[in-house]
């Protein structure tokens, strides 16, 4: 019995190269995901700018007076000045940091459909042989290891290039 794959009847080989499960299942995710954290960022960034203005023009002041440039409109002006760090700073204090990477909620969803998906066509009678002949060539071999928390009392590891590629072997 031939196990090498059979990549001419049916483009199944071109399908599962096509089929990007990481982008199908991520992309509309990871886009939502950057608006909302490019739009905390900015909500951030606005009064952290404002806030070093702020300290530059107090260091301005401080200079002056250090020069010997003392008026009493500059003691009004650094209390003003003062006044609207103390605020830049509770402002930033109270803005939310950028969002982090989050799963959402419905991606398991999503992989479960997308899986099922998968499954039908391959058990689509056009392609089942051929589907066969591939999951074959990824699988050198199956180990039944005992684990007493698995169903049955054991668990397969998949040790080929299907394991590497999806985290199931060892090898």
């Amino acid at each position: 019995m031939n196990h090498s794959p059979v990549s001419q009847s049916c483009g199944l080989k071109p399908r599962w190269r096509a089929l990007d499960l990481p982008a199908q299942l991520s992309g509309p995710y990871r886009k939502a995901f950057h608006e909302v954290a490019a739009g905390a960022t900015l909500e951030r960034q606005k009064p952290e700018a404002s806030l070093k203005k702020v300290e530059g023009k107090i260091a301005g002041i401080l200079k002056a007076i250090e020069d010997g440039m003392y008026h009493a409109s500059l003691k009004a002006k650094m209390s003003e000045l003062e006044e609207e760090k103390a605020r830049l700073e509770a402002l930033i204090k109270e803005s939310p940091e950028p969002p982090t990477l989050r799963l959402h909620p419905s991606l398991s969803q999503r992989y479960r459909e997308m899986v099922e998906d998968l499954a039908r066509s391959l058990n689509a009678p056009e392609v089942k042989r051929e589907a066969t002949a591939e999951l074959r060539a990824l699988i050198s071999q199956v180990r039944m290891v005992p684990d007493a928390d698995a169903p049955g009392g054991h668990r397969l590891e998949l040790i080929g290039r299907i394991g590497r590629a999806h985290g199931f072997g060892e090898r």
